[in-house]
């Protein structure tokens, strides 16, 4: 071969890398592009954005995990990782911090999966095709997309744990507490991952974390969420499906339902079924599989919004590890078949966005997602004439925007019970669209406009009177 014809090679095996990287870069832009999108739109409310916008900016502020007005967010989930996350909104207080946040934990993931895979002398085409495949998967957009939520630091946390079990296990306790404060169930989900790296590696202290992690998602569902929620946590999370009945009525119905989300990961991990290969496979994300495969709420177990943070994190680590066991056993030490393996990652991660991804070109794209809504500047630049002491009640589809406060209600709740109001904010939609307490608070003087422009309304309690008569 001579060598021209040696360069062109050399040239035509880099193409996967340059590729990989690439579309890596492009996603992690477009996904970061639709966030923002999605929140001009206002698709971010009060549920779960607004919620978790209010409890990070009162845990920078003194108030840990308070919610709204006289709620805590442990009533919800065991995220005591939250009041870390918190110190951010002295950075930076914006109501669009907790996306930037989850897009950065999935940013600095990648980058520890790439130091990972580097330290494991990974060759540069699988690196650049498993950072693809981590970033740009149709799960690992749906998470992000889905507004904010607790379990997006899976994708930060769970890769600096298998990190720490490679390749330093002096530091692993450190993302291994962080796991454990991600949710009350993280533990269970984590533990098959600590159970393989303590059986390979004869290593005392992994059976340990094991244990521990195992125990303490336990104690949390069955100890410490009752005594903070005041409820079990099958109330508040609701019964687990009774399979035996779907069973009975639909025979095979509850398998290709809930299996059919999982075909994209049978298609990548075929060809590890060879030797050890497979036992990662299986292992890493079988909880994480098993919790929300067996739920009873169909947008838990189809895999929608947030729900598949656990085991899409967990299969991509089980992805690496698979391959680090191949390429030990020489089954990809050839560059042919590490280059065909790449190229085959890149392109069914393609196809698989293609049919059900969400940014540009993925088959559940839409507007939202591509075009920034004039609509959402403006309800930001009227939440900046917002004070940020007292009580605050807005729409539900306005609290994504201006939930970076102490005391956030919105007209629901006002409705279940007797809370005083310092600050409303609104739509503007007419009098008639708005209950008989707020007309009387304008129309008695208890409130009086301080800002009216473009349709959205700021009413404070004590304010003068001067503009109420705009409204009627």
């Amino acid at each position: 071969m001579t060598q021209r014809e040696t360069k062109a090679c050399t040239f035509l095996r880099s193409i996967p890398t340059l590729v990989g990287f690439s579309l890596s870069i492009l996603f992690a832009i477009l996904i970061f592009d639709a966030c923002y999108s999605a929140f001009s739109w206002g698709k971010f409310t009060i549920s779960d954005y607004g919620k978790y916008t209010n409890v990070l900016w009162n845990c920078a502020h003194g108030h840990p995990f308070r919610e709204l007005v006289d709620h805590t967010y442990l009533s919800t989930h065991l995220s005591f990782d939250l009041e870390l996350l918190g110190f951010f909104f002295w950075v930076w207080d914006h109501p669009f911090l907790p996306s930037v946040l989850q897009w950065l934990g999935l940013i600095v993931g990648a980058l520890i999966l790439w130091r990972t895979l580097h330290v494991k002398k990974i060759q540069s085409r699988i690196i650049a095709a498993l950072l693809f495949f981590y970033i740009a998967n149709p799960f690992t957009q749906s998470v992000m997309l889905s507004e904010y939520h607790g379990v997006s630091l899976n994708f930060l946390l769970f890769p600096w744990l298998y990190h720490c079990l490679s390749c330093q296990k002096r530091f692993v306790w450190i993302p291994f507490i962080l796991c454990l404060g991600i949710r009350e169930e993280t533990g269970m989900i984590i533990t098959p991952m600590l159970l393989y790296f303590a059986v390979k590696n004869r290593w005392r202290l992994g059976y340990s974390l094991a244990a521990l992690a195992f125990l303490y998602s336990v104690f949390a569902i069955f100890v410490l969420f009752p005594w903070l929620a005041g409820v079990t946590y099958i109330v508040r999370r609701g019964n687990p499906v009774d399979l035996k009945y779907y069973w009975a009525i639909t025979a095979m119905d509850p398998f290709m339902i809930r299996g059919k989300r999982f075909i994209w990961y049978f298609m990548m991990s075929l060809v590890f079924f060879r030797k050890r290969g497979w036992i990662p496979i299986l292992l890493f994300p079988a909880v994480g599989i098993w919790v929300t495969s067996t739920s009873s709420d169909p947008w838990i177990f189809e895999q929608k919004s947030h729900y598949p943070a656990h085991h899409i994190v967990l299969f991509t680590l089980a992805l690496i590890e698979a391959i680090y066991v191949s390429m030990r056993q020489g089954n990809l030490m050839k560059s042919f078949n590490s280059l065909r393996y790449a190229l085959f990652l890149i392109l069914i991660t393609l196809a698989w966005h293609r049919s059900k991804g969400f940014v540009y070109l993925g088959g559940c794209y839409d507007r939202i997602y591509g075009n920034i809504h004039p609509k959402g500047q403006e309800i930001l630049e009227a939440a900046q004439h917002i004070p940020k002491d007292g009580i605050l009640l807005c729409d539900p589809q306005l609290a994504g925007f201006c939930a970076n406060r102490a005391s956030l209600i919105v007209w629901e709740q006002l409705e279940e019970r007797d809370y005083h109001p310092d600050i409303i904010f609104t739509r503007f939609k007419g009098m008639k669209g708005y209950p008989e307490q707020f007309k009387e608070w304008i129309q008695n003087g208890s409130f009086g406009i301080s800002y009216f422009e473009k349709g959205y309304l700021i009413v404070q309690k004590g304010y003068s009177l001067n503009r109420n008569e705009e409204i009627f």
